[in-house]
């Protein structure tokens, strides 16, 4: 990120001195020749090192965040159904756009796109209100959360209609910081064998479970299967369309459970390139660890959204938080020691 601004201000420097302009902007990070590829029209090349400003893998992530932050992305991904516990025990079914980078990164709140209210599942967005109702003599405005559909929607939820960012924001960061003093003083080959571990005996007796069951119902559909001949000869009780009904929904199921034991199948082969995905995580939250306490309010922001899929706050600031990647609800779960 650091570099990227780093880079543009160069670029603005050898002009006349005057920034870029916005859709300037927007055109040099969509441009995909400056990861080294040839386009004409929707044909493009391989990648050509030497053309490189770059690399790809920088190039996709910046193409990602700029997606998830433009304004129409939770209307063209859709969203994710999910279907939430609320404060009172009742459940709620909510759309979240899945997103792994903030809204927006000004103003002094930290979370920025994941943060939802208990009492209605309703999303929560930051803003800023006066720190004291005597504008004349203090106009210092302080960050604040505020539930949507509180303020709009009053009888659509019966939470508070404000949390201070302080707070909220002091309880996020102490967890963060734990998380990254965790992975310092954890072994990645450690960490790795756990995470990998779990996965791969929970896949294991899944794949157990559905071949075990793919048995039985082939056994069911070979019984139905000679029922079927004993119905044409006239010695069954059943007609030979009520046997062929009871064959064909058997033989669905069978399809189903072989089409699942494939896709698990498929799942324990890819454990291997999971583990280096989950070794790449571990890296990564390394960086930030090195990183969090001295960077600047947005980098905290891009920090916060990679690592928490969402957090949701509660009367009296109850705060439960969900994380994007695995690594960090593990760690999360962990003794400091």
């Amino acid at each position: 990120m650091r570099k990227e601004s780093a880079i543009i201000r160069k670029c603005s420097a050898q002009r006349t001195g005057e920034p870029f302009h916005y859709a300037s902007i927007q055109h040099i990070l969509s441009n995909v020749m400056n990861a080294g590829i040839l386009r004409s029209g929707e044909t493009k090349s391989e990648v050509f090192p030497e053309l490189q400003i770059v690399s790809l893998e920088q190039f996709n992530r910046v193409a990602k965040t700029r997606e998830q932050r433009s304004v129409n992305y939770a209307i063209k991904c859709g969203g994710t159904t999910e279907t939430v516990q609320l404060e009172d025990g009742t459940e709620a079914t909510v759309v979240r756009p899945p997103r792994a980078y903030p809204r927006k990164i000004v103003g002094k709140a930290l979370l920025s796109g994941n943060v939802y209210c208990g009492h209605c599942g309703g999303r929560i967005f930051a803003t800023t209100a006066r720190k004291t109702h005597r504008p004349t003599e203090d106009n210092e405005r302080i960050a604040i959360y505020k539930c949507y559909n509180r303020a709009q929607h009053k009888e659509q939820c019966d939470g508070p209609s404000t949390y201070r960012a302080e707070k909220v924001d002091k309880v996020i960061e102490h967890l963060l910081r734990g998380i990254f003093e965790r992975a310092k003083r954890i072994d990645e080959k450690t960490i790795l064998k756990m995470l990998v571990d779990a996965s791969a005996e929970q896949c294991q007796q899944e794949l157990k479970a559905a071949k075990l069951e793919y048995t039985k119902t082939m056994k069911e559909l070979s019984r139905w299967g000679d029922l079927m001949l004993d119905s044409l000869d006239g010695t069954c009780v059943f007609t030979p369309e009520q046997v062929k009904a009871r064959l064909d929904a058997v033989q669905a199921k069978a399809d189903e459970i072989a089409h699942q034991v494939q896709q698990l199948e498929e799942k324990s082969r890819q454990m291997k390139p999971a583990a280096a995905d989950l070794l790449r995580e571990h890296q990564q939250i390394l960086t930030w660890a090195e990183l969090f306490d001295s960077a600047a309010i947005g980098e905290k922001k891009v920090i916060a959204s990679y690592l928490i899929k969402a957090v949701t706050l509660t009367r009296g600031y109850g705060i439960q938080v969900d994380f994007n990647i695995s690594e960090a609800q593990f760690l999360n779960g962990l003794e400091m020691g």
